[in-house]
């Protein structure tokens, strides 16, 4: 865990929201060339199943996943949490017709996040007993299968709505959730299969995690005209 925030970000000096360390829950650069993940927010010790190191990210290094996930080896990250958002940079690194980002899975409880062929995003939440999810139409303008570029993926969820958000850019729908909390799977992953069979094909860089919503101020800051920021 690093002891001291980042003011401001190394790669771009753009001021960083103090506000964006409030609620960090776990977090990682994933620039190792060997090794597993250091989170540098908490303690979580996470391990690789069937991902490269040190592939060319965002910013320095990143992982690129291909059928595999980096697990977090816990279920208490989001499992048990009223509200959360993760967020990190991504970039397709091979045209395959399903794509999963991040996902929360095992048992009967799960949450994930997904791109599919027809160039929209899946979501799906347990909340409660009830599950809720459907498709995320993309953002106007932006085309989501471009595998030469990098883009901000958000994926929030309120409490009592399930959003989405590419480049700063939020979903042209939104769900509806009841009120309660996320349902604890076996395992928590990065990039990890929803539905077990579904291979993730991406690059993926600075995943975080917080325990609530952002404010659009603090998702602006992240997105930073698109250069982004390194908390």
């Amino acid at each position: 865990m690093r002891s001291q925030r980042r003011l401001v970000s190394p790669q771009s000096s753009t001021i960083i929201l103090p506000s964006l360390y409030d609620g960090l829950i776990a977090g990682f650069h994933l620039d190792e060339i060997s090794g597993n993940p250091i989170d540098f927010v908490g303690s979580l010790a996470p391990t690789l199943n069937t991902v490269t190191q040190g592939v060319t990210g965002k910013f320095g290094k990143c992982v690129s996943i291909d059928i595999g996930y980096v697990g977090l080896n816990t279920n208490s990250l989001l499992g048990g949490l009223s509200s959360f958002t993760f967020a990190c940079w991504q970039k397709d690194n091979l045209n395959q017709t399903r794509n999963n980002l991040a996902g929360s899975y095992g048992g009967s409880r799960m949450y994930a996040f997904a791109q599919n062929s027809f160039n929209q995003w899946l979501g799906y939440i347990y909340v409660g007993t009830a599950i809720q999810g459907g498709s995320f139409n993309p953002p106007a303008g932006v085309n989501w299968i471009d595998y030469t570029r990098w883009y901000l993926v958000i994926f929030e969820w309120t409490g009592t709505e399930f959003r989405c958000y590419v480049d700063n850019q939020q979903s042209i729908n939104s769900y509806s959730t009841p009120a309660g909390t996320i349902q604890k799977g076996t395992t928590e992953t990065i990039g990890g299969s929803w539905r077990g069979g579904l291979a993730s094909y991406k690059n993926i860089d600075e995943a975080l995690y917080w325990n609530r919503p952002l404010t659009a101020d603090e998702k602006t800051n992240l997105w930073n005209e698109g250069n982004g920021i390194i908390l």
